[in-house]
């Protein structure tokens, strides 16, 4: 009665046991592509131990720089600054003053001569060197003509009268050796009247500077083959050169000269070194 209740009950333990079979193709696949991988890396490993060295290509970057600015500061004194562009670098060139000299009147070469020009007649002259016009020149007045040293022909007409009348002309040939000399225009019958302050024009034809003593006083220095100009009034006066610096009483001088004033513009010259 029993019987039925007691059968065997089966387990299905026939797919427990096949399942490690199933998966042995797999592992052995597994296994296998591995150890292909090995063989092909052990293959290479002496071609990859013994590559050369590659060494990385430099990359070069080309740019053109900003423009320089130079900035010259002209006109300033020792010491003075420019202010920097803020856009570019700056080049800043500082020009300081020369210390101060007397400027010559007529810087000239040496085959040149400065040529003083002065009319002390009433009217306007033109003023001609070798036939060729070169200057006019009020009345009372005088210029400065930059002269070729040598033998010139000069001469001098009334202004805006014919050059070719010798009674409105007058004309003299004569040589230029000095480095500053002058050519007076005067007459005694037609001369204008002095003022009464005169001009005095001193030519140092000489090659050291000069200090110029007017009856006794200093008056102004003079540059050597230079010229410079005194004002005053007319009559008698002394007038001496002294070497630079030096005074009358020091007995570094020239002679001493009584000079007597009368034309508008006169002249006084001096020749040669003074001691």
């Amino acid at each position: 009665m029993w019987r039925g209740c007691c059968a065997a009950i089966e387990y299905p333990m026939s797919e427990k046991k096949s399942e490690p079979r199933d998966r042995t193709p797999v592992y052995i696949a597994i296994v296998g592509a591995t150890a292909t991988v090995l063989a092909a890396l052990i293959t290479q490993l002496p071609n990859l131990m013994n590559r050369p060295e590659v060494t990385p290509t430099p990359i070069v970057i080309t740019a053109t720089p900003p423009p320089t600015h130079v900035t010259q500061a002209t006109n300033m004194s020792p010491g003075a600054t420019t202010a920097p562009s803020t856009t570019a670098p700056t080049a800043t060139v500082e020009l300081r003053a020369a210390s101060a000299t007397p400027v010559p009147s007529s810087p000239t070469p040496d085959n040149i001569v400065t040529l003083v020009l002065v009319n002390n007649l009433p009217q306007a002259m033109e003023f001609f060197v070798d036939g060729v016009s070169v200057s006019s020149i009020d009345s009372g007045a005088y210029q400065v003509v930059p002269v070729e040293r040598g033998r010139h022909e000069f001469k001098q007409c009334v202004h805006g009268s014919d050059t070719a009348n010798p009674n409105n002309c007058f004309a003299k040939s004569t040589i230029l050796n000095d480095a500053v000399d002058y050519w007076e225009m005067f007459e005694t019958n037609s001369s204008i009247p002095p003022q009464s302050t005169l001009k005095l024009i001193v030519i140092n034809q000489s090659s050291t500077p000069q200090d110029i003593f007017m009856d006794g006083i200093f008056a102004k220095t003079v540059n050597a083959r230079d010229f410079i100009e005194l004002n005053g009034p007319g009559g008698l006066h002394t007038i001496q050169p002294c070497a630079q610096g030096a005074t009358p009483a020091s007995g570094s001088c020239g002679e001493r000269t009584s000079l007597q004033l009368s034309k508008r513009i006169e002249i006084y010259k001096i020749l040669g070194n003074v001691p």
